[in-house]
């Protein structure tokens, strides 16, 4: 009879285990766990928008892309500029990011009116950024500062003409803007 009780005992702990860690997961995967709020905070988060300028002879946003939409014709014998980085247009191949810049970042929380940010990257034939330029008037500093350093602790594919590898500028915009159902 001792071990009838033992293993009572031991389905009684399995089951009570079982419902413990269903209580515990089954919010998770239901839905999304509500963030507790400071006092004051009421608005909910930015909605960020990256863009990348294209130059004049780039398809329509429209245009369905295929595996050639990358490479434009390049002009005959593009020069550089005086410190040998070559703008967007002179590219057969843009710069672009290796991976997502994450621009999930504390800083954001200045934000409180919709806006742009203008950001030049300049782009080594290695991919490392190895300077920038920020243009955003109204926004805070603090916040152009971090997406700036985001931007620049990414790894980049350089730019490329005619497949060499090239030192590249690259123009980017960034807007954000109220989340839906908040005001300005």
């Amino acid at each position: 009879m001792p071990a009838l009780h033992d293993c009572r005992r031991l389905y009684l702990a399995l089951l009570l285990s079982l419902l413990l860690h269903a209580a515990w997961l089954l919010p998770s995967l239901l839905g999304p766990t509500p963030q507790p709020r400071l006092q004051g905070s009421a608005e909910p988060p930015l909605v960020l928008t990256t863009r990348l300028p294209g130059p004049a002879n780039a398809l329509p946003s429209d245009a369905a892309p295929d595996a050639t939409s990358q490479q434009r014709p390049a002009p005959a014998q593009p020069q550089a500029d005086p410190q040998g980085y070559y703008s967007a247009e002179q590219l057969t191949r843009l710069a672009r990011p290796l991976v997502a810049v994450d621009l999930n970042i504390p800083e954001a929380r200045l934000l409180t009116l919709p806006g742009r940010l203008l950001l030049t990257l300049w782009i080594d034939e290695q991919g490392q950024v190895s300077s920038f330029k920020v243009d955003a008037p109204d926004l805070p500093e603090e916040y152009t500062t971090a997406v700036a350093e985001a931007f620049s602790a990414t790894r980049f594919a350089p730019g490329e003409i005619r497949g060499q590898r090239v030192r590249s500028v690259l123009k980017l915009e960034i807007s954000h803007e109220a989340a839906p159902g908040q005001r300005p």
